[in-house]
Parts: C-alpha cells; structure tokens; sequence
C-alpha cells in the first residue's frame, strides 16, 4: 500500500471513529459497548497504519543508509588510490626539481 493511501485508509478511519465517538456521549447500555468495542477496533486499525507507515520510512532510510555507506566506502578507496598517485607524482616533481638544480649549476659553469 502506498503512503498516499495508507493516509486516506487513516484520514477514513478517524473520520468514522470520531461519528462513533460522537455516538458514545448520548448511547446507552449494549449500543455504547458495542460502538465503544468499534472505537477500540478503530484505535488498532489507526495505530497499525501509523506503525506500518513508519516500518516503510524505517525501511527506506535503511536503504538509503546502506547506499551511503557503499558510496563512501568507494570514496575512500578511491581516496587511497589517489593518494598513492598523488605521492609518486610529489616523488616525480621533487626528482625534476633536483634535475633542474643540477642543470642549472652545469650550464653556469666558466
């Protein structure tokens, strides 16, 4: 059942439950105990479209939880692996940079 229609089973279950309770204040004897065992009834239903709507919305950030972590997950991994190339790449650029010093220093020989 989808939230849209859990809300109008609940929006419908309230609305008569209020007519029976309305009904509760002026019956009497066995009509009271018979409309107060339908409130009752209406209680549970109501109560067990709220539970059900938020087991759903539970299920759901669940799922998104579970997405979350697979991505950072990713995330860090690929975090590793450009650390590793971001390290050889510093590795690389200080070697050039100790070439270029050298180079340097042989073409400003007399």
């Amino acid at each position: 059942m989808s939230d849209k229609e859990k809300f109008n089973a609940l929006q419908l279950i309230r609305d008569a439950k209020k007519e029976v309770n309305e009904a509760i204040q002026s019956a009497s004897g066995d009509r009271k105990k018979a409309l107060e065992k339908l409130s009752n009834c209406f209680e549970n239903i109501e109560g067990d479209l709220i539970a059900s709507a938020l087991d759903d919305k539970i299920a759901q950030l669940q799922r998104y939880k579970t997405q979350l972590e697979s991505v950072n997950s990713e995330i860090e991994k690929d975090m590793k692996e450009l650390k590793a190339v971001a390290d050889k790449v510093a590795v690389a650029a200080e070697a050039l940079g100790k070439l270029i010093d050298v180079i340097g220093k042989l073409t400003n020989l007399p």
